[in-house]
């Protein structure tokens, strides 16, 4: 390192600032050489074993799993805990569609090192009723969910505690949650007697379009994000907002931390007028923790009463 100070006495932010430099010299000498490859056709690659599931890590995590973990940790780790939904239904009324499919995934923040260390996930197809069959899903052609699914599905009352254990104190992250998979998903609970008390939603589709609406797939490449390669399936929809919201945070277009989201909430930015009101960030009137923020506060009532009262 060209110093010739005694190691015992070498500051450690120094070292730290030295092996920093050294692999980010190594990851650019890598990159540069993989484009050059790339660009020179002669990188060159034979799969033999081919792999039909992804491969899974000691953490129980798949290898994308823990690169999609590595890129979110900065932005993700400063936030409360998320839970990423998606639903996939058999129509899309939300006061007649029935749950063919949930998927949760939360990243898990270790609470003494403040970092992120896994994802968990649950996922499950539904049964609406005894007796419910691949004919009877309208939405066959969209979400592919037949009967050899069917066979191995939950029960809509099992799956519900499921969901509403995973969802509990946590905030919803998802595509069209506020206006599709929320209201569908507190019809079925408030029918089952389950309470949903989520804290509040994230609802990247408003966030992302301001002016036209638009399919999950156009968000994932309008911001050069990997192709969802199983569209509709719930979990690989559910992971793909991941990468959306850590792409949306980090070119400053949300918050970055929950007081900043709350505020939000309060302001005319919230509210997307397209062919309907869309919000971005919608608080569950269910959770007392967070139902005052859906009321003027009694001091601004004053206030207003008073300016009235003296202008008069």
């Amino acid at each position: 390192m060209g110093c010739k100070i005694p190691t015992n006495v070498i500051p450690p932010e120094y070292l730290e600032y030295q092996v920093e430099r050294c692999i980010n010299s190594f990851k650019t000498s890598i990159l540069s050489e993989l484009q050059q490859a790339c660009f020179n056709r002669k990188f060159v690659a034979t799969v033999k074993n081919t792999v039909d599931r992804p491969i899974k890590l000691l953490t129980g995590n798949t290898l994308m799993q823990r690169a999609k973990l590595s890129a979110a940790a900065h932005t993700l780790q400063f936030l409360p805990q998320l839970a990423f939904l998606d639903i996939e239904t058999d129509g899309t009324n939300i006061e007649t569609a029935n749950i063919l499919q949930v998927a949760i995934v939360k990243p898990v923040i270790d609470p003494e090192h403040d970092t992120l260390s896994y994802f968990t996930s649950w996922s499950s197809y539904v049964l609406p009723w005894v007796g419910y069959s691949q004919k009877d899903n309208k939405a066959y052609h969209v979400n592919h969910i037949v009967d050899k699914q069917l066979e191995s599905a939950l029960e809509i009352d099992e799956a519900l505690m499921h969901v509403v254990y995973h969802l509990c104190h946590s905030v919803i992250v998802g595509y069209n949650v506020n206006q599709f998979d929320i209201p569908i998903l507190k019809r079925h609970c408030d029918i089952h007697n389950e309470p949903l008390l989520y804290k509040y939603s994230i609802d990247l589709f408003p966030a992302i379009w301001k002016n036209r609406k638009q399919k999950l797939g156009d968000a994932i490449k309008a911001y050069n994000l990997p192709v969802n390669t199983n569209p509709h399936d719930a979990m690989a929809d559910a992971s793909c907002c991941i990468d959306l919201l850590n792409e949306v945070i980090d070119r400053n277009e949300l918050p970055n931390n929950e007081e900043d989201l709350l505020e939000l909430f309060s302001s005319s930015q919230n509210i997307w007028q397209h062919y309907k009101k869309l919000k971005i960030i919608d608080v569950n009137f269910d959770h007392k923790d967070y139902a005052h923020l859906l009321y003027p506060t009694p001091q601004l009532s004053l206030k207003r009463k008073l300016s009235e009262t003296s202008i008069s």
